[in-house]
């Protein structure tokens, strides 16, 4: 059964083991028994906020990783311990849900807390800290700060070439458990099993999984065990889904994902919770529809428009012959006449001229108001005002000149190219009228694509990248081909050119998964923007980058036991070389060779154990002669220590085969099959005490126990014999013994066997005794002397 102690103590084991290969990351603290709460200090180059609020490179960075109750089904909490200054990392807590659903290891945690010091990994769309969001934003050229470097190993040939002792004693063919009791079957626990899945309660099956031992005999049980996994990692993102989703307000989406995941999972710890939290918040928020509503009332009120004039009155002309003067008539030769229409006429055009002062000044005005308009574009409400400063003119006689010179402004004006434009909604861009919309189209690209320009200026060529991308959608949002196609060039100009340098860069830092997939990227720009011979050299770069990539990758599988995950990358990495021999050095082939090797030896050798652990004798002593195999073929790869290996294998092969035999002679005893059971043991033993193991101090003592268990099954048998002798034979027993009940009906015979007293055999008898309609119990003590091989009633002399 593994238990909570068992999971964490496997858990300390591979992060003491994983972390052995990687030197800048230690455990500086551990705490329980077995661990649950964990310090770790990474040296490795990653940003820090000091005390006076300054971001500098730290290269000390500390962390503390707690194990909670239900763990792993619940993350670990993790928590810096010093400044470090990270978009995911904020001073309580450094955000990990979404690495720990998809990979729920402490190892694999601890590795991904240093990518994310290094800067390797980082989110700035839902950042922990805004602040230190945009901070990796402006400093996106100078990332990542690090690189997580794994141990340099190449030279440590004696990893690959020596069978550790560990992992024979790992099989668990201790000489005790070869006697010891089998395991009982509990198919009780099988059927729960299935009635919680069944039920969905994937929680609560997942413990009863985990307790109920291999050697018990679960239909199907790897896929249970997949299941099981699956509706859990689905069960632990629909939670989290929710818990975001509630977090956003978006409270009706995060009911439907609990929904979700009730149907999956019915006894999902803190869902109730959740749930009731989701509806109290709802039940204190309006109704979507009614909000919908009231804002759809308000945006379809129509806003008021202003009223254009129906219809525009004619413009005058623009200068009309002057009014005649009326001819007077004669005027009587009196002088007082005289005086009087003298005096009539200077009023008259004194009052004329300031009539026409007034009109002027209403003209001006109009025209004032029509410039005004003009400049601010609004042409069609300048058109009015000038057409009304048109209208003004006409009545004026006196002031002519002022009026012929105004009109002429406001004429100009009406009939000038931009104003006519204008009233089509066009402007002048660069030496062409187009229309507004299009122009400001226009100058927003230019902006875009000046941006790009000045980043590229500055050397930094990401951003710049980034600036054309925008300038690109802007283009191609609004149709403008001839300009995305420019703009379409020069970004893959620059992503080529970028492309090669990063590869490049990371070649030299060893960095073969990033320079591998880098120069894909590159081969795959470098269509249409290379020649010939640099395409055959970015082609060959890409293969020993991935040739690379694939050892570093197979070494630290096999250094996780992930045997046949090696053995995959170590293959596809032969094809690699297959492909082009001259990309990688003959050092690293023969270091292929013999991790290869080694993998399949411990391939095999874990089926082996699997196979043990799930008593598939056949299956077990099948795979450790094909690791013998493997041994013996691959002597040069294994070095000196090749014999004690095979030895080793050699020995635990014959133990399994006497554990198979073990395994018959118990099932034969359940059976109460003794005679089957004693062929067993003799094999056992003849495996046992002959061989090249036979001197071998284990092996004597195995010896010994089988020998006990021969001597105490035949003397069980022979117990046996005499019982079944009895029963036979027990009617003419008691009628001899007691004449008196010769023709009674004697029935349901028990025979016991009592003891062995001076040589003898004592056993006790008993019957039952019908006649003339009553019954009684007859019993006697019987004896058999095995020196003379006759039987005769016990007296107690």
């Amino acid at each position: 059964m593994v238990t909570g102690s068992d999971q964490l103590a496997a858990d300390y084991e591979q992060l003491k083991n994983t972390l052995e290969l990687y030197p800048s990351i230690s455990i500086v603290r551990a705490e329980g028994q077995p661990p649950d709460h964990y310090e770790l200090e990474y040296r490795l180059r990653g940003y820090i906020r000091n005390q006076d609020g300054t971001i500098e490179i730290g290269e000390v960075h500390r962390v503390a990783i707690n194990l909670p109750f239900g763990y792993p089904h619940f993350p670990p909490t993790v928590k810096p311990l010093t400044g470090i200054f990270h978009p995911d990392i904020d001073p309580a807590a450094v955000r990990i849900a979404e690495q720990w659903q998809n990979k729920p290891s402490l190892a694999d945690l601890a590795l991904h807390i240093g990518e994310m010091i290094c800067g390797n990994i980082y989110n700035v769309d839902d950042p922990f800290n805004q602040e230190a969001a945009d901070w990796y934003l402006q400093h996106r050229e100078e990332l990542p700060l690090d690189v997580l470097k794994i141990a340099d190993i190449e030279d440590d040939g004696e990893r690959f070439d020596t069978l550790d002792d560990d992992t024979f004693a790992s099989l668990g063919l201790e000489d005790e458990d070869l006697l010891g009791p089998a395991p009982d079957d509990d198919g009780d626990q099988a059927e729960l099993l299935l009635s919680l899945l069944d039920q969905k309660k994937i929680y609560a099956a997942s413990s009863l999984l985990q307790e109920i031992p291999p050697s018990v005999a679960v239909p199907d049980r790897e896929k249970i065990e997949e299941r099981i996994s699956k509706a859990l990692r689905e069960a632990d993102r629909l939670y989290t889904e929710a818990e975001q989703l509630e977090n956003r307000g978006r409270l009706e989406e995060a009911l439907a994902a609990i929904d979700r995941l009730e149907e999956m999972v019915t006894d999902s710890p803190g869902v109730d919770e959740l749930r009731s939290r989701i509806e109290q918040s709802m039940s204190f928020t309006p109704p979507m529809g009614e909000v919908t509503k009231a804002s759809a009332k308000e945006k379809n009120t129509p806003p008021p428009v202003p009223s254009e004039k129906a219809a525009r009155p004619a413009r005058p002309h623009r200068m009309g012959a002057a009014a005649r003067k009326p001819v007077l008539p004669a005027l009587p030769y009196r002088a007082i006449f005289i005086g009087l229409v003298v005096l009539g006429i200077a009023l008259a055009g004194g009052s004329l001229y300031l009539k026409d002062r007034h009109t002027l000044e209403q003209a001006q005005s109009a025209w004032q108001q029509a410039r005004q308009l003009a400049d601010k574009r609004s042409f069609s409400q300048a058109e009015a005002a000038a057409d009304a400063a048109l209208d003004n003119l006409r009545p004026v006689l006196i002031l002519r000149s002022e009026k012929q010179q105004l009109a002429k402004q406001v004429n100009d004006l009406l009939h000038s190219r931009d104003f006519q434009e204008g009233l089509k909604g066009n402007i002048l861009y660069k030496g062409e009228y187009i229309s507004e919309e299009k122009a400001a189209i226009l100058q927003r690209l230019e902006k875009l694509s000046s941006t790009g320009e000045d980043l590229l200026r500055q050397g930094r060529i990401s951003r710049a990248i980034a600036a054309y991308e925008e300038a690109l959608r802007f283009a191609n949002s609004n149709r403008l081909e001839e300009r995305a196609r420019s703009l379409r060039q020069t970004i893959n100009n620059l992503r080529f050119e970028q492309t090669i340098r990063n590869a490049k860069r990371a070649e030299q830092d060893k960095e073969w998964e990033n320079a591998a997939e880098t120069y894909r990227k590159a081969l795959e720009l470098s269509r249409n923007l290379a020649d010939d011979a640099e395409i055959e050299e970015i082609s060959k770069r890409l293969k020993a980058a991935s040739f690379r990539h694939e050892l570093d990758q197979s070494r630290e599988a096999f250094t996780e036991s992930q045997w046949q995950q090696t053995i995959n990358m170590l293959e596809h990495a032969q094809q690699l070389i297959r492909e082009d021999p001259s990309a990688v050095t003959p050092a690293e082939k023969e270091q292929l060779a013999r991790l290869l090797a080694s993998s399949r030896l411990y391939q095999t050798l874990a089926v082996a154990r699997r196979a043990y652990e799930k008593r598939e004798w056949d299956r077990t002593i099948a795979e450790y002669r094909k690791a013998l195999e493997l041994l013996r073929a691959q002597e040069k790869r294994f070095g000196s220590d090749l014999d004690d290996s095979i030895t080793k294998i050699e020995k635990t092969l014959l133990m399994v085969q006497i554990a198979r035999e073990q395994s018959e002679a118990v099932t034969a005893k359940k059976k109460n099959d003794l005679e089957s059971a004693l062929t067993h043991y003799r094999r056992m033993l003849a495996l046992a005490a002959s061989g090249r193991f036979s001197r071998d101090a284990a092996l004597r003592s195995i010896a010994d126990n089988i020998r006990e268990q021969i001597r105490s099954t035949t003397a069980q048998l022979e117990i046996d014999r005499k019982v079944r002798w009895l029963t036979d034979h027990f009617t003419d027993i008691f009628r001899k013994s007691y004449p008196s009940y010769a023709a009674s009906r004697l029935e349901q015979p028990k025979v016991t066997y009592l003891r062995q007293e001076k040589g003898k055999m004592i056993f006790s008898m008993a019957c039952i005794e019908r006649s003339h309609g009553r019954t009684s119990r007859l019993e006697l003590n019987y004896q058999y002397d095995p020196a003379s091989g006759r039987w005769s009633m016990y007296t107690g002399q």
